[in-house]
């Protein structure tokens, strides 16, 4: 259970991100999350797919996870394969990492900062 300390530490990191959005023209809905987290999801155009991105704002943990669910997804005979092309995606990318799920071959996009004791800018938050 967050702390009051905490829940107002996140609805600054949530009020930031919500006003960069609003200044980017981006539009999102904003979407009940379970106890005291904060959740956006928007769709943006990438340059050949649509991009699906929900914003979390955890206030217990202190941080913002991004998660984008890819639109590939791979038959039970195709997990060995995705498994390694999924290591070595990771193995190359700077922030973030794709993560597989072995039961139904869905494959996510996830990034995870804290934003513990420090302040969230603009900057940040496009990034």
């Amino acid at each position: 259970m967050a702390t009051e300390a905490q829940k107002k530490a996140a609805e600054r990191v949530f009020n930031t991100i919500i006003a960069h959005l609003d200044k980017s023209g981006l539009k999102y809905n904003l979407q009940q999350a379970p106890g005291d987290d904060y959740m956006i999801h928007l769709q943006a155009r990438g340059e050949d797919l649509p991009i699906t991105l929900f914003i979390v704002v955890d206030a217990d943990r202190e941080l913002i996870m991004i998660k984008s669910p890819e639109f590939t997804s791979f038959s039970a005979d195709q997990i060995d394969m995705a498994a390694k092309a999924v290591c070595a995606i990771n193995w190359s990318i700077a922030d973030g990492s794709y993560a597989l799920n072995l039961e139904n071959g869905a494959i996510m996009w996830t990034l995870t900062t804290s934003f513990r004791g420090s302040l969230i800018g603009d900057e940040t938050i496009f990034y």
